[in-house]
């Protein structure tokens, strides 16, 4: 909530207060009261470009206040002429349109006829193609940022002419990239509840096809909670199957990772991944053994190695394979020397096979 002192700024028209305040509530953390919603939606409408300008950061951006989408469509495709402002509603919108808020489709015509203007600024027309790339996730954060710094962005004009003839992706791609937007915005939380919730909700579907989402994921597997961490190797290795993350997996399983529960995700899904194909036993196998052959290591992750090792390799009866999630069964599967030793002679065979 604004302070009193803060909330009697925004009440009055001193420009330079304005900003100062404004500025002050784009830098802060706290969240915005009731009453101090309408102040700034007036402020989008102030005769000074300054103060507009702020208020679309604090708003659009900063909040992303759900009431303030109507305000700025209105504002980018009537009202505005500062081309500060426009490029700051720009980058408000799409923030808004890729957190589920709004109307993409109606936004992508708007960017679409201002990029196609021989007349635009520049920097909008970089700005708002930049921010309609992000809309449709055709470009992840890193991309996203790299671009908007560029003085040159390749536009593709024949792609931004089907939004204005509504040639464009169907509706129901629209809306399911608007989807991704809502699943971008609740894996960003900063709620370790809303995170796992939404993890498992992912893996009752297939494999989503936003690449901006996925990166997300991928960022996940640093995350401080170990259980978002089992939760996104799951969802990735032992439900979607990503080829792309197999090494990644690897190298936290040998170099990183020291949550025994993790570590036991990252095993099952490395195996499942080279069972579908994605990777090859040669790529695994020593740092399974040297798992299953440590002494010190905890004993299920040992029984859980040395079963997949020795799956892999082909060394385990089919009756023995039936029961790979009976903890009993795995944990009475000898861990003999000589067969880690033929599993990893195995592997470099079908390596040389293959070559």
């Amino acid at each position: 909530m604004t302070t009193s002192s803060t909330y009697q700024i925004l009440q009055g028209n001193d420009e330079i207060a304005l900003v100062d305040a404004l500025s002050n509530l784009w830098h802060a953390d706290a969240s915005l009261s009731r009453s101090d919603i309408p102040l700034l939606l007036r402020l989008l409408w102030h005769g000074s470009s300054d103060v507009r300008l702020e208020t679309v950061r604090v708003i659009g951006l900063h909040w992303r206040l759900p009431v303030s989408y109507r305000h700025l469509a209105a504002m980018l495709e009537f009202a505005e002429r500062d081309q500060r402002v426009k490029r700051a509603l720009s980058a408000a919108l799409s923030s808004l349109i890729v957190s589920g808020i709004g109307d993409g489709d109606k936004i992508s015509r708007i960017y679409a006829k201002f990029i196609l203007k021989n007349s635009i600024d520049p920097e909008l027309r970089n700005q708002a193609y930049v921010d309609l790339l992000q809309i449709w996730q055709k470009v992840n954060a890193a991309e996203y940022h790299s671009m908007r710094s560029r003085d040159y962005i390749e536009i593709d004009k024949h792609w931004l002419r089907k939004f204005i003839t509504s040639d464009v992706e169907s509706v129901s791609e629209l809306s399911a990239v608007n989807q991704f937007g809502a699943i971008s915005a609740r894996l960003a939380s900063a709620s370790r509840r809303e995170i796992y919730l939404c993890l498992c909700e992912l893996k009752r579907s297939d494999c989503i096809e936003s690449r901006f989402v996925r990166d997300q994921l991928i960022e996940l597997l640093t995350h401080s909670d170990s259980d978002i961490r089992a939760g996104v190797v799951e969802l990735l290795g032992l439900h979607w199957k990503l080829d792309e993350v197999f090494f990644r997996l690897i190298e936290m399983l040998t170099l990183r990772e020291r949550d025994t529960e993790v570590c036991l995700c990252l095993i099952s899904s490395i195996a499942s991944l080279v069972r579908a194909g994605c990777g090859k036993l040669v790529d695994v196998v020593a740092g399974l053994v040297a798992i299953a052959s440590c002494k010190n290591c905890d004993p299920r992750l040992r029984a859980f190695a040395n079963f997949d090792v020795l799956t892999l390799a082909g060394l385990l009866d089919s009756e023995t394979l039936a029961f790979n999630s009976d903890w009993r069964m795995v944990s009475a599967i000898p861990i003999d020397e000589s067969r880690l030793q033929t599993a990893t002679a195995t592997s470099l065979r079908d390596l040389l096979d293959l070559r």
